[in-house]
């Protein structure tokens, strides 16, 4: 199995606090891997580094057999393929779900082919019965739907997902494993998965990946992460 995005050395501080520190991993093309770790270990500030957000102070970052740079925006490695959602998602309100996909698929494509292109990803979503409803109306299970939707629309080859079942109840966590299962499989998308819900992890991830304090703690299968003493104490015990 190939590597798609190989992380070096990561590290950046804000002021005194050292948010990442000589962080390295690396994810394999068309797996779903799971990080975790308590409130303030890194997760997001990790995500961000990779996309853009924020610029790394040390590292390397490879993406496709590429190097990122830090010369590189949010939209250049968004056109090299990587995606994000977010733990709070904000559609176009005043738009329908059809129109938010389609606004971003018109990035990439020509009228004909965005349209063609978004039929396709409500169908994948199973968005197509809300289609006309504006984003603002929408429960929150399905606007996390509609966010993956809108990332989707970019024909990413890697997304990251923060805490995509935050705010959800049991028959929407499963719900949206499911479908992030079956994308996953469909579109052989590969996907950073950042998650509490330890149940969510164990049925979905072929690995975890444990951050703690901004650096690496652990990695391996879901059950033997999770079965790990210094797991347990820095993240389960920790919540």
């Amino acid at each position: 199995m190939s590597e798609i995005l190989t992380i070096k050395d990561l590290s950046i501080s804000f002021g005194g606090t050292k948010a990442v520190q000589h962080l390295s991993f690396n994810v394999n093309e068309g797996e779903i891997l799971g990080m975790i770790g308590p409130n303030g270990s890194g997760k997001s500030t990790t995500i961000n580094l990779i996309t853009g957000v924020y610029k790394m102070d040390s590292g390397e970052i490879f993406f496709d057999g590429k190097p990122i740079t830090n010369k590189m925006d949010v939209k250049d490695r968004a056109r090299m393929g990587l995606g994000r959602t977010f733990q709070t998602p904000k559609p176009f309100g005043h738009m329908t779900v059809y129109d938010n996909i389609l606004a971003i698929a018109l990035q990439k494509y020509n009228f004909k082919e965005a349209r063609v292109h978004t039929e396709e990803i409500l169908k994948i979503t199973e968005l197509n019965s809300v289609r006309d409803l504006l984003g603002a109306k929408l429960p929150i299970e399905q606007r996390k739907w509609l966010d993956f939707a809108r990332t989707l629309a970019t024909e990413p080859k890697l997304v990251m997902m923060d805490e995509a079942l935050s705010g959800l109840n049991i028959t929407e966590m499963n719900e949206s494993v499911e479908m992030i299962r079956r994308i996953n499989k469909e579109l052989n998308l590969t996907i950073i998965f950042i998650e509490h819900v330890m149940k969510a992890i164990v049925s979905l991830c072929d690995r975890v990946l444990v951050l703690n304090e901004g650096t690496w703690l652990a990695e391996g299968k879901p059950e033997e992460i999770l079965a790990k003493s210094e797991v347990i104490q820095a993240y389960i015990g920790g919540e």
